[in-house]
């Protein structure tokens, strides 16, 4: 019988690495599944999409895509800038818990949005990064 209380799948330690990563900088820091928040700063971290990388015989290799929204104030747009160019050196150099993984150089984008979806704008900023990870075959359930 597989123990789901320790088992920790990719791309959910993908997601608490980064997480955990980035309370470095706010401790407003949640994933796609948390509530929403209204306090800012806030960072949310999220995995956008995997892609299965076959290149291994007795290992997988998937691809997961990180996705970092960072929201801060309007007129804070300036600080807004500075943490997501941290954030970027920071989750370049990830390293996840369990997992082998590698950042893909040259797969950052980040494009800034202006959010009016609340009742107050918000500058928002978008981080994807691409990563591979490596586990034996037997791991996968």
């Amino acid at each position: 019988m597989i123990d789901l209380t320790n088992y920790l799948p990719p791309d959910e330690d993908l997601i608490v690495s980064a997480r955990r990563a980035l309370m470095a900088l706010t401790e407003n820091v949640i994933t796609t599944n948390d509530d929403n928040n209204v306090e800012f700063p806030q960072i949310i971290v999220g995995v956008q999409n995997d892609i299965d990388q076959p290149d291994f015989k007795n290992a997988n290799q998937m691809r997961y895509t990180l996705k970092v929204d960072i929201y801060v104030d309007l007129d804070e747009a300036f600080i807004g800038m500075r943490m997501r160019r941290v954030v970027e050196k920071l989750l370049t150099k990830l390293q996840l818990e369990r997992y082998a993984s590698r950042y893909v150089p040259g797969s950052l984008s980040s494009p800034t949005l202006e959010d009016n979806s609340t009742s107050r704008p918000l500058w928002h900023g978008v981080i994807l990064l691409d990563y591979l990870l490596i586990f034996m075959k037997e791991e996968e359930i």
